[in-house]
């Protein structure tokens, strides 16, 4: 499913604005001033001297933000600490955000968290959403994941859509309860936001409601979400909430592909390659699987070589006629598994080039000597698949041996039909009833485990 998430940022409290409409021209350090502006500095900071906390706080946005003269971030934060301490929530968010950015004072994480703090404890949901964060990331406090929780938790039953969001999407990510989880990106969903709404989708596809699963991820791809808009791709590919559209699902994956989605380079290639939603062209599906396997995609490296292996027009210029043997390898260290290098070994042993169909054979061994039942069923398909019956008998009966019933099961059937050879004339019958024993065996099937 689901690409990491980005820590998000404490929010800014008020945008931050140089200048003013009916500006009398650049005033000090370079800042657009008015007389207005002048004066309204002046007052401020003098009633901020009279103990205005009111008016601390404005002088703190006009020091900070260069209005009716030269910035003083300096001046800034301390006036928005006066106004925060005599309990202006809006001060404390400012004060916090200076102390957080450090783009204007030093950072001083300890101080702005406890400035967040203050806030969330007098119930605004953006100091809540701040005081979680700091909590989560350990920021100025020691890190308590649990705390972060509650406190997102606290201010999404405020009402705040952001909250639910990242409550709802860290629900989903780590397992959480699905009621909650649900009811979270459902909140989030409503108010357009966009990483609720994949999320939503993607923890619906396969046993929620089509409707609301294309709906929620029509919202994401509408915002930009990469994912979302790949999985909205598959809803039109595969008619979920809307009917099969192989050339929109195409514009969607393609989409996807360019904002940067590693999945929908090789989905892109795919269609490419198969002719599915945009005429078929060889060169563009293996140009995407390229780029889809320089990001870490082992599919997409197997299928770069593959085409690069049997369509000489890709591999034309001079010195590049051996290149699908590099290109092999570099599937197979891409994705060292048993199974994705089982799969590329499936390819290899259909080329033309003889060096790569004895690579693929090796492969095989290669995945063998683990000694692991699974993987030696797992080789043994593969090699029947290419018509290589005698290794395929001798790794079915390996796994049999190590009392693997799913081997057992498929080498008494591959007797049956024939496409293994059996060892000797009595050899089919023996399997048949070490699968018949493996399979009564099993749990609630009634055998010897099952009771």
């Amino acid at each position: 499913m689901m690409q990491s998430r980005a820590d998000a940022p404490p929010p800014s409290p008020r945008p931050h604005t140089n200048g003013a409409a009916g500006s009398h021209g650049p005033g000090l350090n370079g800042h657009a001033t008015s007389l207005g502006q002048i004066a309204a500095r002046r007052l401020a900071l003098t009633l901020a001297a009279e103990g205005k906390l009111t008016a601390a706080e404005q002088a703190g946005v006009m020091l900070r933000d260069g209005l009716g003269g030269p910035p003083d971030p300096e001046g800034a934060l301390t006036h928005f600490e006066i106004a925060a301490a005599g309990g202006i929530v809006s001060a404390m968010l400012a004060a916090g955000a200076m102390l957080t950015a450090g783009n204007l004072v030093p950072v001083d994480h300890a101080r702005a968290a406890q400035w967040y703090r203050t806030a969330a404890e007098a119930g605004d949901t953006e100091g809540m959403l701040a005081w979680a964060e700091a909590m989560r990331s350990g920021r100025g406090v020691p890190a308590d994941p649990k705390q972060s929780e509650h406190w997102l938790r606290v201010a999404a039953t405020a009402g705040s859509p952001e909250a639910a969001e990242r409550l709802g999407v860290m629900l989903a990510t780590s397992g959480g309860h699905r009621t909650e989880t649900l009811e979270l990106l459902r909140a989030a969903t409503a108010a357009g936001r966009p990483k609720a709404a994949f999320e939503l989708g993607h923890l619906l596809w396969g046993d929620g409601d089509s409707d609301e699963i294309f709906a929620a991820l029509s919202i994401a791809a509408a915002a930009g979400h990469p994912e979302g808009t790949l999985w909205l791709g598959f809803c039109h590919a595969q008619g979920v909430g809307v009917r099969e559209h192989p050339t929109t699902a195409f514009l969607y994956f393609e989409k996807a592909a360019l904002l940067g989605v590693t999945r929908a380079k090789h989905q892109t290639g795919k269609c490419y390659e198969e002719g599915l939603g945009v005429g078929r062209n060889i060169t563009k599906a293996s140009g995407w699987y390229n780029e889809a396997a320089r990001d870490g995609n082992a599919a997409a490296a197997r299928r770069y070589a593959y085409l690069r292996d049997i369509y000489p027009v890709l591999t034309a210029r001079k010195g590049e006629e051996r290149v699908a043997r590099r290109d092999y390898e570099n599937a197979l260290r891409i994705g060292p598994s048993a199974k994705n290098k089982a799969e590329t070994a499936q390819l290899m042993l259909t080329s033309r080039d003889a060096v790569i169909v004895a690579r693929g054979k090796e492969v095989l061994s290669e995945i063998a000597r683990s000694g692991k039942a699974a993987d030696l069923r797992l080789v043994a398909n593969v090699a029947l698949a290419a018509k290589l019956a005698t290794e395929a008998g001798t790794w079915m009966r390996r796994a049999t041996a190590l009392g693997d019933a799913e081997a057992a099961r498929e080498l008494a059937a591959h007797l049956d039909a024939g496409r293994i050879k059996p060892a000797d004339p009595g050899e089919a019958a023996r399997v048949r009833r070490t699968a018949e024993e493996s399979w009564r065996s099993e749990p609630g099937r009634g055998g010897s485990r099952g009771r």
